[in-house]
C-alpha cells in the first residue's frame, strides 16, 4: 500500500555538468517525476553567475530522492568540492549514473540543453543523437575479451559488432550487465564493462573527443 508519505518522499535526482567547469558534476534532486521537472530547476542554475548553460547527464525517478541524494552525497564525499555544495570534482560520470540506475524507476533525462538566446530568454536546444553503441566504433575487434567492471574475474568475448559471448550463450551487453547486477531496470551496458582499463563507455567518449580534436586541427 502506497501512502502519502512515500508519495512526498519520491522525486527525481539528477547528475548535471557544465562546460564551464570541467572535471566536476553536480548532483542533485527535484520533486517532481518528469523532464520539464528537470528543465526548470536547469534553468534555475542557468544564471549570470554561470558562463555556460548546465546539461543534464541523466535524471532518474525513485522512491525516495532525498534518500538517494543524500547517499550518492557521501559515496563520492571525498570529492565533493565544499561541504554546502552539491559539486564534485574527478569523479567519472557514467560511475555515478551507473549506481543511479540501480534504484531508478524511470529515466526522465531531458535530452535538451538549456540555453539563453540573444535577448536573454530561456530556449531549449536539443542535442544531436548520439548513435547506438558498437565495438566498431571503439575500435574493439571480435575476439577481445572484457572484464565486469564489479567483478574483473568475470569475462565475456566480443562476438559481433553487437553481441558478445558470455559461457555458452550470445548476449547483448546491456541485459547481460543487467542478468550481473541482479537489477531490476537495463543500465547502459558499456558503463560497465572494461577494456584496456577503462569502461567501453569512457573509451568511446575518449576516441570521439580525440576525432574531434583530428578534425580540428586538419581543418586549422
Amino acid at each position: 500500500m502506497v501512502t502519502s508519505e512515500d508519495n512526498d518522499k519520491r522525486g527525481t535526482v539528477y547528475i548535471l555538468t557544465n562546460e564551464s567547469m570541467p572535471g566536476h558534476i553536480k548532483i542533485g534532486m527535484v520533486g517532481g517525476e518528469s523532464p520539464k521537472d528537470v528543465e526548470a530547476r536547469m534553468r534555475v542554475l542557468d544564471d549570470t553567475g554561470v558562463p555556460r548553460p548546465f546539461d543534464c547527464v541523466y535524471a532518474a525517478v525513485v522512491a525516495d530522492a532525498r534518500t538517494v541524494e543524500s547517499t550518492l552525497h557521501k559515496v563520492f564525499g571525498d570529492r565533493r568540492v565544499r561541504p554546502n555544495r552539491e559539486f564534485f570534482e574527478g569523479v567519472e560520470v557514467f560511475r555515478v549514473k551507473a549506481a543511479l540506475s540501480l534504484v531508478a524507476e524511470r529515466d526522465v533525462t531531458p535530452g535538451i540543453t538549456i540555453d539563453t538566446n540573444e535577448e536573454g530568454e530561456a530556449v531549449q536546444v536539443k542535442p544531436p543523437k548520439r548513435p547506438p553503441f558498437r565495438f566498431s566504433m571503439v575500435d574493439i575487434p571480435n575476439g577481445t575479451e572484457l572484464a565486469f567492471l564489479r567483478d574483473e574475474n568475470i569475462t565475456c568475448k566480443v562476438k559481433d559488432d553487437r553481441h558478445v559471448e558470455y559461457g555458452e550463450d550470445t548476449r547483448s551487453l546491456s541485459p547481460l550487465t543487467q542478468e550481473l547486477l541482479n537489477a531490476p531496470r537495463s543500465p547502459a551496458g558499456p558503463d560497465y564493462w572494461l577494456y584496456q582499463g577503462e569502461t567501453l563507455s569512457e573509451r568511446r567518449r575518449r576516441l570521439e573527443e580525440e576525432r574531434l580534436e583530428n578534425e580540428d586541427i586538419e581543418g586549422d
